[in-house]
């Protein structure tokens, strides 16, 4: 969603009067069995989505199951778990220059993902893809694309002012219509971070590949949870920081 606003633009000496597109911002306030639990800054868009892909991967309901029903109205979304499948033992906010997140204390468990490679034309036609889906970004520079690709397309693309949210976005649609993680790709247009990683763990995602940097953090947990991180991937090429095994 984006919002027309009068601009001055200016080129060297010259002031130009324009009219800009800008992408929209909303804090989400979210409610969990009546309890505030954390505001998102995000795009106000496919908003279940994202709360269920929160939830999932920030490790506070085991499965979309957990979700017994989800109610978003004027900026608060009101979510209703499973009491049982509340199994975080401790909360709390962290941040990495991008939204608000939480953690929780859970054992480390490497991806299990079935082996399957992709090759290095694989990556940058699927990041080539992607570009070309990322129309949001094209009109308002503005925002972050996350896609879920099979290895030779993308089956889910989505985009928000923040790259955790359209990652979680990409995550709460895979789990509500059903799509496994085990033999699939994460795609981002943004910095992978640590927290990026540790959702491709929970989701048991094996590669992720990004047209930005990787964090020396978000390296060390990949090569840990045997994760292939491919950064940089921008024209002709790309950088390989774990497993590159997968890429042949």
């Amino acid at each position: 969603m984006r919002v027309a606003r009068e601009i001055i633009r200016v080129s060297g000496s010259k002031k130009k009067k324009e009219i800009d597109r800008i992408a929209v911002e909303l804090l989400l306030k979210i409610y969990l069995n009546k309890k505030r639990l954390v505001s998102i800054s995000c795009s106000p868009e496919d908003l279940d989505y994202l709360v269920t892909g929160f939830l999932f991967s920030e490790g506070i309901v085991k499965d979309k199951s957990d979700i017994k029903n989800i109610k978003i109205e004027e900026g608060c979304c009101y979510v209703e778990v499973k009491e049982s499948s509340f199994f975080c033992q401790k909360l709390w906010i962290k941040g990495s220059g991008c939204g608000t997140f939480f953690s929780s204390q859970q054992k480390l468990e490497k991806v299990s993902s079935p082996f399957f490679a992709i090759s290095p034309d694989d990556v940058l036609f699927l990041m080539k893809e992607m570009e070309a889906f990322s129309k949001e970004y094209h009109l308002t520079g503005g925002v972050h694309s996350a896609g879920l690709s099979d290895g030779k397309k993308i089956i889910i693309f989505r985009q928000d002012i923040g790259r955790h949210n359209a990652i979680d976005k990409v995550i709460g649609e895979s789990l509500i219509k059903g799509i496994s993680f085990s033999d699939k790709i994460l795609l981002t247009s943004g910095r992978i971070s640590s927290e990026i990683v540790s959702k491709s763990a929970k989701c048991n995602i094996s590669i992720i590949i990004s047209k930005s940097a990787p964090t020396s953090y978000a390296i060390k947990l990949a090569e840990f949870y045997e994760i292939t991180l491919v950064g940089f991937a921008r024209g002709k090429r790309f950088n390989i920081y774990c497993h590159h095994e997968r890429i042949v």
